[in-house]
């Protein structure tokens, strides 16, 4: 067993009421150190070990740089080994994460993240890097303090040797572990999002603000449902998921009476994409069809006067810059928009980007205190649960509707966020796993509030699009699934006014669906594509169905200057092409 598989839970069964695999665990470890311990002691009564000192006159100076040697061979030790079980943690805990979701949250502050995940990162790589760290550097600090008696007469019997062996040794250990945990997200693909210029923006991204877009008169109000890590995978597999029971019985029902867009001729989904595949990327490449690369550097060498060094999310003045998303659109022609969630906006720096682009009022979990809406000190999960989430939704949704003036509602569920979903007194238990029942309370909660929806004298004239953010990482639920199924990102689009030339057999990503919200909004968009995104609703292909998905998904890994000159530092896109 892997020292750092064991949960906050074993650790204590370990020390306070062991079964027997853990007291076995015990029982051997403690064996090897006091065994280990009781043979040095033996040696050293025997004077079969010795203190170098003893036969060797060593100078101040020399032993400051031992001090030195040894703290800095401790350093690449631990190092090394924290960060490949760390690159292990992240795909055993995360699942089959690519290096821009990786990078993209180590510029994040952990304020805002969930004690699960920091609870997890201490007891499993933390603690794992230091025991094992901690043994080795005793190993390595033992030839340069000890000798034996018959090895005096050896040249190689000199503090030097063994002070330079051991960092050598040390700085070994340091580069093997970079390299295997690297590896675990794919060496190539590493170097394709670190060093590997890609063109696939230079040659089809779309500005949004260079494209003639038409509205209809009669301005259709948007409801936009981000459903946290709502997949396809849920549903049954006669409907095309991978479950034995539908866990969605009543989202797989307004999929099949509604409008869905599909892989296969049963119920699917969008296929994952590079810088899609956490929350605020979802939400941006959602609405304005491109991914977060976290690994984009700021080119100070051609853009003197750009913002550097600053890491995306808390810390980023301006949230991508050079985008051109759908609340601009609609902020341009009149919406109000609205951004209701039950955590703090601030994480990731989703309260910048949806201000930044389209004016969003933004009502989050420091909303709902600042406002009364739950008590001073509540704070469950992330903030305040999906139930009370649909309650205030409700209320906005009353607020908004009575202007007379079209609205785009956006609002992201979280109780489905991994590790098992947050359970409450209301949900449900029909499933023998908690993660289960927490995904088909959701289903209930997302249905009844559509059908609330539908009861209201603006639903005749409002959209409503449902659209799980991304997969869920919650990877100890998908372990008996097939390696064949392609998982993919639930969606729905309720009471369009238009209809699609095809639905089944598509290739399409989440970013996708940014022009396609705005045709399903009645929208006429000239050339269909916007961003790296091609309307659904019509005949022509996505980016992922013209290059294929695996060539799609290798440039999406690759460094861009576009990127990083256009969309991240705001400069234009003519302005980038003569400086090429």
């Amino acid at each position: 067993m892997f020292i750092g598989d064991l949960s906050f839970s074993q650790w204590g069964k370990i020390f306070l009421v062991p079964d027997i695999k853990m007291l076995m665990i015990s029982l051997i470890t403690g064996f090897f150190f006091f065994s280990s311990l009781f043979i040095f002691c033996y040696f050293k009564d025997k004077n079969l070990v010795y203190h170098r000192q003893k036969n060797i006159t060593v100078e101040k100076r020399t032993q400051v740089s031992r001090i030195i040697m040894k703290t800095v061979s401790l350093l690449f030790v631990f190092a090394g080994f924290l960060f490949f079980f760390s690159c292990r943690w992240v795909i055993d805990y995360f699942g089959e994460v690519d290096i821009e979701q990786v990078l993209f949250t180590l510029t994040q502050s952990v304020t805002e993240s969930g004690t699960q995940q920091i609870e997890s990162f201490v007891f499993n790589p933390l603690l794992t890097s230091l025991i094992i760290s901690f043994s080795i550097w005793l190993c390595l600090n033992f030839f340069i303090e000890f000798t034996f008696p018959f090895t005096e007469k050896l040249k190689i019997e000199k503090f030097g040797f063994w002070k330079y062996l051991s960092l050598s040794l040390s700085a070994l250990l340091l580069i093997v572990n970079l390299y295997s945990g690297l590896s675990f997200f794919g060496i190539d693909d590493v170097k394709a999002a670190l060093f590997v210029q890609g063109k696939i923006y230079e040659s089809f991204y779309v500005p949004g603000e260079d494209v003639p877009i038409e509205l209809p008169e009669n301005k259709r109000n948007l409801i936009y449902i981000f459903a946290e890590s709502m997949e396809t995978t849920y549903v049954s597999k006669e409907l095309g998921g991978a479950m034995d029971e539908n866990l969605l019985p009543n989202l797989s029902a307004l999929a099949q009476e509604n409008i869905s867009f599909s892989n296969t001729n049963l119920l699917g989904g969008a296929l994952s994409a590079p810088g899609t595949g956490f929350t605020v990327a979802a939400m941006t490449a959602q609405t304005s069809g491109t991914p977060m690369r976290a690994s984009a550097e700021k080119n100070q060498s051609w853009s003197a006067g750009g913002d550097l060094g600053n890491a995306y999310g808390q810390e980023v003045n301006d949230f991508l810059p050079g985008v051109y998303s759908l609340g601009e659109i609609l902020d341009e022609h009149g919406y109000q928009q609205e951004l209701l969630i039950g955590s703090s906006a601030s994480f990731g720096g989703r309260d910048k980007y949806f201000q930044q682009h389209g004016n969003y009022t933004i009502s989050d979990y420091q909303t709902a205190l600042d406002e009364g809406w739950i008590p001073e000190g509540y704070k469950i999960w992330w903030g305040y649960e999906d139930e009370k989430l649909f309650q205030f939704a409700k209320s906005r949704l009353d607020e908004l509707s009575s202007s007379g003036e079209p609205f785009n509602f956006t609002l992201l569920t979280a109780d489905t966020h991994f590790e098992d979903g947050l359970m409450t007194e209301n949900t449900p238990v029909v499933f023998d796993d908690q993660y289960s029942n927490v995904i088909h309370w959701s289903d209930q909660m997302i249905y009844d509030f559509v059908e609330y929806v539908k009861t209201q004298p603006y639903y005749e004239n409002t959209t409503i699009i449902i659209c799980g953010d991304h997969l869920s990482m919650d990877q100890d639920f998908f372990e008996n699934i097939s390696k064949d199924y392609d998982r993919t990102v639930f969606n729905v689009i309720i009471n369009s006014p238009v209809s699609p030339q095809k639905t089944n057999h598509r290739l399409f990503s989440t970013m996708d669906f940014f022009p396609t919200t705005l045709a399903a909004l009645g929208a006429n968009i000239e050339g269909e594509r916007l961003g790296l995104g091609t309307n659904l609703f019509s005949e022509k292909e996505t980016l992922m169905e013209e290059l294929g998905y695996e060539t799609f998904y290798q440039e999406l890994q690759k460094k861009s200057e576009y990127y990083t000159n256009v969309i991240l530092n705001g400069h234009s896109p003519e302005t980038f092409s003569s400086s090429e």
